[in-house]
């Protein structure tokens, strides 16, 4: 049987038996190629989009370490607090092997309005801002830890937190609904606190390390001075 191709229209897209749709594009984008696309399958480990109507490439391949990280997040750790079937984006194609007929995406180094390519020479350096609209609840989170309490010691965790249905430890006073959904979506967002409490913790220990390293260094520089005046004194 041939495989269906998807509408262009999020709202038609149709799962069978929990299955993957896939298009009927065969071919294989250019590298570093830039294309229009659709997410039509979000997992664990990232998601697979159609580049344009699906009637021309095949399905790309979006890992996790592709998708753009808000501020205040190093790298997502799950997709789908970021990405859902259905969503419009700008894509890179990378990684295209012609031998295995597969390809990758990544959406870090493209801007998600225009679709500009924000990395033309492939250098890979720093993030660029790409302005994909996260998730308000996921926004809130981070707006949330990375704004620690004024009297707070560097690289401490805040004390704020983001519960189900309360106003007052949310930020912006938008919480997340008291719902099935709204539990799941807390508990995500939760992993992803602890993600980042752990990071803080990560880098208070290297702080403390290099500060007790520095303490060291100028103790036996005080001794050595010590020393070298009790000998010319004598």
């Amino acid at each position: 049987a041939s495989a269906a191709a998807y509408s262009n229209d999020a709202s038609d897209y149709k799962r069978s038996s929990g299955a993957r749709i896939r298009t009927s594009g065969t071919k294989l984008p250019k590298n570093n190629s830039i294309h229009h696309a659709t997410i039509v399958c979000v997992k664990e480990f990232g998601g697979f989009v159609q580049l344009g109507k699906g009637d021309v490439y095949k399905d790309g391949f979006l890992h996790v370490s592709m998708l753009p990280a808000p501020p205040g997040v190093e790298r997502v750790e799950i997709p789908d607090t970021i990405i859902k079937e259905g969503d419009k984006c700008w894509v890179k194609a990378r990684d295209v092997d012609e031998q295995t007929g597969k390809y990758a995406v990544d959406m870090r180094y493209v801007h998600q309005i225009t679709g500009k390519d924000l990395d033309p020479y492939q250098g890979k350096g720093r993030l660029p801002d790409t302005e994909w609209k996260f998730p308000g609840q996921l926004k809130n989170l981070v707006k949330a830890l990375a704004t620690p309490d004024e009297d707070a010691p560097a690289f401490a965790a805040p004390k704020r937190k983001f519960a189900v249905g309360s106003e007052s430890d949310s930020s912006d006073g938008e919480a997340l609904p008291d719902t099935e959904e709204g539990r799941k979506m807390k508990k995500k967002l939760e992993k992803q606190k602890k993600k980042l409490d752990k990071m803080r913790n990560k880098a208070e220990k290297a702080k403390q390390k290099i500060e007790k390293k520095g303490d060291k260094k100028k103790s036996k520089k005080k001794k050595k001075e010590e020393s070298s005046s009790s000998s010319s004194g004598s």
